[in-house]
């Protein structure tokens, strides 16, 4: 899904439509009132019953303790190896991890989980058991089904023609691409020609010629792809392969028994899901992704007639839903190709307007919500017939399928920390934790594992650690406290050269950092009840929010999938209006534009200024100053450049007046300076 930071012009005198405080946007814990608590009873191989629970504050209680796991994943080569002594190789490992204190892994398998050896595994489980680890279950790559379909992103596949008048595109996994060649008109592009070609050696080289008839073109690509899973960044094809990889699942762990280390599962679909960069451009073309599309088409659209309008289609009336659902989309983003393709009859189909049809909305909400049902489904099926435990997805994007607003399906988030400082909170910690309290029912917040930054991967050795001193280890782990995180496995300890990735085996001192970061963590004993101060800002909508620390006031703001409005009273004040959740108010955060080492002293008009309530990021009331002369005016002093939180009753809205007074000064001083500069368009502009 593709967010984007719209910036709406000046309105000059808007007017804010806020309601009564729902609490929203105060600097509380931002669990809402709607939220249920998760919980649970996990009845381990002994029989014995361990009760589980997930407070407000993203804590996992286990047998009403606060299970604060420090600790890393496990990659054990014996799950799959067949190499004579692996097995003595993983079982001295554990006890080199036994003898430096960390007891808290996760297990991954090299491959998928469903292919692994239900001897192995058990083999692997009972160690841990009989030596007081405390462990989660990774289901490694998952579904093993790669995810296939075209990808529709015609900006980032423009091609260019050379000497010889070919253009040639190089991309992984391609095996297919429609060439199009699209002539250049005044505001979009018209169809050319078009075929279909294979890649070959990753490379795909088309003629460029264009028609007799045709003016300039450019040409695209399309290209059709196969993405293995576990490719980093990707999904499964979950459609295909769900149902069969869910049997055997459950066929592997009907002959495994759980034990009483084991606490949670993690990414059970496949590792690190995620719709980022070209994925969320590719549109899939299995036959199952096809009926559940074909079957929302249907739902959404009982009467075909209202689907051909709401996709823009001139010339469909034709088409049965099937049909519908076999059509690609040639335009995305800003690129305005007016088109469909149908592969069925190898046909162009033209738009009305590729900027006004529902496709791509249609196409997102039906992903979107197909996808978290999977989700969902998965885990139901693992608490029920399997483990009653927490399920847990890495987060890896703001993206509205880490926010479950079902009553089931999954307990918890984590992510991988590939990012250092403050780009780890901004960039992934905030926003995960904000998914989680976003959920219908308490979620569980962890760290999964932990990886170099991008930038600085040229740089390491493999395998080398992301952290070079215990305190640089203590420090990540105390910042992501500090945001709520309340489980961390930032170690990946490797049996098997072959197994590629972060090995804390090779740095023998970072174990001795773990077990110390353990020993701070589990001893502070108001750890499983903190939360942070946040300030929820609408995603779509922003204003002056960033994610990330409000000043120095110890408050965060964190993005919400809500609606919003951007409030722009230029030069003076800018903000945005928050709409929370459906049947309660909003609330409006606003930040003084002209506040600085000097107070600022805010007058507006409203209906009943009796009524309003102002107050700061941290919760502290501010006055609102009434007058006895004017009974619609109020004013409010903005001690710094931080946004106050204002509540207005019922009222229909307020006004800034020194918004228009600053406005207008501005104005003043802008037709001087043209006059001053003889400008040609001074008059004129003077008038407007």
């Amino acid at each position: 899904m593709n967010m984007q930071f719209r910036k709406p012009g000046n309105v000059l005198l808007a007017t804010i439509s806020v309601g009564i405080c729902c609490g929203v946007c105060r600097a509380e814990p931002p669990r809402t009132s709607q939220q249920l608590h998760s919980g649970g009873t996990y009845t381990d191989k002994a029989g014995a019953k361990h009760p589980w629970t997930i407070n407000d504050a993203h804590t996992l209680l286990w047998d009403g303790q606060a299970y604060l796991p420090v600790g890393g994943s496990y990659y054990a080569a014996s799950l799959t190896s067949s190499v004579p002594g692996a097995w003595d190789q993983d079982a001295a490992a554990l006890a080199r991890l036994k003898a430096s204190g960390i007891r808290d892994l996760i297990v991954v398998p090299d491959g998928s989980l469903a292919d692994v050896s239900d001897a192995n595994l058990q083999r692997l489980l009972d160690f841990l058991d009989s030596n007081e680890f405390h462990y989660g279950i990774s289901f490694g790559k998952g579904v093993p089904e790669p995810l296939q379909g075209t990808v529709v992103k015609p900006a980032s596949y423009k091609g260019h023609a050379d000497a010889s008048l070919t253009a040639t595109w190089q991309t992984p996994f391609a095996d297919t691409g429609l060439t199009f060649l699209a002539e250049v008109s005044t505001n979009h592009y018209e169809v050319a020609r078009f075929g279909t070609s294979s890649f070959a050696d990753g490379s795909l080289t088309t003629s460029v010629e264009a028609p007799i008839t045709a003016g300039k073109v450019v040409p695209y690509l399309y290209p059709h792809k196969s993405i293995p899973s576990g490719t980093p960044g990707s999904i499964p094809d979950i459609w295909s392969g769900y149902d069969g990889y869910r049997d055997r699942l459950l066929s592997l762990f009907a002959k495994v028994k759980l034990g009483k280390g084991f606490r949670f599962f993690v990414d059970p679909l496949g590792d690190q899901l995620s719709l980022s960069d070209e994925i969320d451009y590719l549109v899939p073309d299995s036959r199952a992704f096809l009926l559940e599309w074909e079957s929302y088409i249907r739902t959404t659209y009982p009467n075909t007639e209202d689907a051909f309008r709401a996709w823009g289609l001139e010339d469909a009336a034709v088409l049965t839903p099937a049909e519908l659902a076999r059509l690609k989309p040639l335009w995305s983003n800003d690129v305005d190709i007016f088109y469909f393709y149908d592969p069925a009859r190898n046909k162009m189909m033209r738009l009305a307007d590729a900027l006004q049809t529902r496709w791509w909305a249609d196409f997102i909400n039906f992903r979107t919500r197909s996808l978290q049902y999977y989700m969902n489904g998965i885990s139901d099926v693992l608490k029920r017939q399997v483990a009653n435990v927490p399920v847990v997805y890495n987060w890896t994007m703001n993206h509205p399928l880490f926010i479950n607003m079902s009553h089931s399906g999954f307990d918890g988030l984590g992510f991988t920390a590939n990012r250092r400082g403050d780009r780890l909170a901004g960039r992934i910690g905030l926003p995960a934790v904000s998914a989680a309290d976003q959920a219908a029912h308490t979620m569980w917040c962890i760290e999964t594992s932990a990886r170099p930054e991008y930038e600085s991967t040229t740089s390491m050795q493999a395998g080398d650690i992301p952290y070079s001193t215990s305190g640089s280890v203590n420090a990540e782990i105390t910042d992501l406290r500090r945001l709520g995180i309340k489980g961390f496995f930032p170690g990946g300890f490797r049996t098997s050269q072959a197994q590629p990735g972060v090995d804390w085996f090779k740095n023998p001192a970072s174990l001795a950092w773990l077990r110390d970061a353990g020993s701070s963590f589990q001893s502070d004993t108001r750890a499983p009840d903190y939360l942070p101060l946040s300030l929820p800002f609408p995603i779509d909508d922003p204003g002056p929010a960033v994610i990330g620390p409000i000043g120095t006031t110890g408050v965060n703001w964190t993005p919400r999938f809500v609606s919003g409005e951007f409030v722009d009273w230029w030069p003076t004040l800018v903000g945005y209006t928050i709409h929370a959740t459906a049947g309660h108010p909003a609330e409006t955060a606003l930040s003084c534009l002209t506040a600085g080492k000097e107070k600022k002293d805010i007058k507006f008009v409203a209906v009943a200024p009796k009524l309003i309530s102002v107050r700061t990021v941290t919760g502290a009331p501010v006055p609102v100053k009434l007058f006895q002369t004017n009974k619609s005016l109020f004013s409010v002093t903005f001690p710094d450049k931080n946004p106050l939180i204002f509540t207005i009753g019922d009222q229909p809205a307020i006004t800034p007046v020194d918004a228009a007074d600053d406005a207008i000064k501005q104005l003043q001083g802008l037709a001087i300076y043209t006059r001053t500069v003889k400008s040609q368009a001074s008059e004129a502009a003077r008038v407007a």
